[in-house]
């Protein structure tokens, strides 16, 4: 039976999620926004539920978390929503990653066409980025820090926390953001540290529904952060994400991250193991892993070269496993992954890299078809 393995594009929904979702769309379907009537309010108190779900992996307060439709728009309002602040306070440089998702890396192209300064740190060879890189890269005119939390393609883990700690001490006003989109919710890892000013995140990434997700902002000696909203009309969402609340995509992302949350340690162990059985599967003259396969990095995430072209692997395994090259973002586009090549991996090499994510329930027999379908290839 052919299995998924693209996990870290998207992950299935749960069935409970499934069946809030279903309830709040035919039976409890009223408006949030409706004063008037039983089910508005209703519908009001449901979305209040989810904040507060939201806010407790947080360690935050309802306040401090508006609703989005995923991290592309979370790390937009983010990123534009400080622009306005930075220019108030005569400040214009804006520090970030080469290995950031494009719903990083394009908006900065925006910003620089803006007038602002960015400077994007490269990863080591593992992928993972110096947190004494970004430090020193900070100047007078820093006013903001966008790190990703785990690469979406290599696995990689970066030290967040640690980022926003040593940058405060310089400058205690310099803001911390983070897209958490790979491991919000799932990982018990850095969200309630008090150093990272925003997370963005997507509850497709946690067996939660798509088109929805999450803008965390934590407050500043009981002050809100400065955002500007980057669209106008409605007010809802503190003002910075106006529109309709979506009430049941809203309850399936809070119910999922609460879900996912709770089973945290046992996504981590299960996929662990499945991660060790690949690791052996695979371990064999003309593999090369990127990223590294510690603590270090994600426990359901392998970028893996087989030696052969990644196209090629990918028509191989079509009946026995779906997998990807990268990115579902950019994955319509056969140019080397941008992590690679920042990374310092050559062309040539990077056009033969594929990843494989998957989840607890995944049957880890499937690596040694893989495997086999393979050596048929070559």
């Amino acid at each position: 039976m052919k299995q998924y393995l693209d996990f870290n594009a998207t992950t299935p929904v749960n069935e409970e999620t499934a069946k809030l979702m279903h309830n709040y769309l035919v039976n409890d379907f009223a408006n949030a926004g409706s004063r008037s009537h039983e089910s508005g309010a209703l519908a009001k108190k449901t979305v209040l539920n989810a904040r507060k779900q939201i806010a407790k992996i947080c360690s935050i307060d309802t306040s401090e978390i508006i609703f989005t439709s995923g991290a592309t728009e979370s790390n937009n309002i983010a990123l534009f929503g400080l622009l306005e602040h930075a220019k108030k306070i005569g400040k214009n440089h804006i520090i970030s990653t080469s290995i950031e998702h494009k719903a990083i890396l394009d908006p900065l192209k925006e910003i620089e066409n803006r007038g602002f300064e960015v400077t994007l740190i490269d990863p080591d060879s593992s992928g993972h980025v110096d947190v004494q890189e970004i430090i020193k890269s900070i100047t007078s005119n820093t006013f903001l820090i966008s790190c990703m939390h785990a690469n979406n393609e290599t696995g990689s883990i970066n030290n967040i926390s640690l980022i926003g700690r040593l940058a405060k001490e310089i400058d205690s006003e310099i803001f911390i953001h983070s897209d958490c989109a790979q491991t919000f919710a799932k990982t018990d890892l850095d969200f309630n540290d008090p150093s990272i000013d925003m997370i963005s995140f997507s509850g497709h990434k946690f067996f939660g529904p798509k088109g929805v997700g999450g803008l965390v902002m934590r407050k500043r000696d009981g002050m809100s952060l400065p955002l500007k909203p980057i669209m106008y009309g409605g007010g809802q969402e503190r003002g910075l994400r106006p529109g309709t609340q979506p009430v049941h995509l809203i309850a399936g992302v809070g119910l999922a991250a609460e879900l996912a949350y709770s089973e945290r340690q046992n996504w981590t162990e299960k996929c662990l193991k499945i991660k060790d059985k690949a690791l052996k599967t695979f371990n064999s003259k003309g593999t090369i892993i990127y990223g590294g396969v510690g603590s270090e990095t994600l426990p359901n995430t392998l970028f893996i070269s087989f030696g052969t072209h990644a196209e090629s692997v990918i028509i191989c395994l079509k009946n026995i496993a779906e997998i990807a090259t990268g990115s579902a973002c950019t994955s319509e586009s056969y140019t080397p992954s941008h992590v690679l090549t920042a990374m310092g991996v050559d062309e040539d090499q990077a056009k033969k890299v594929v990843r494989l994510s998957w989840g607890p329930d995944t049957d880890p027999n499937v690596f040694q078809e893989i495997k086999e379908a393979l050596e048929i290839l070559r």
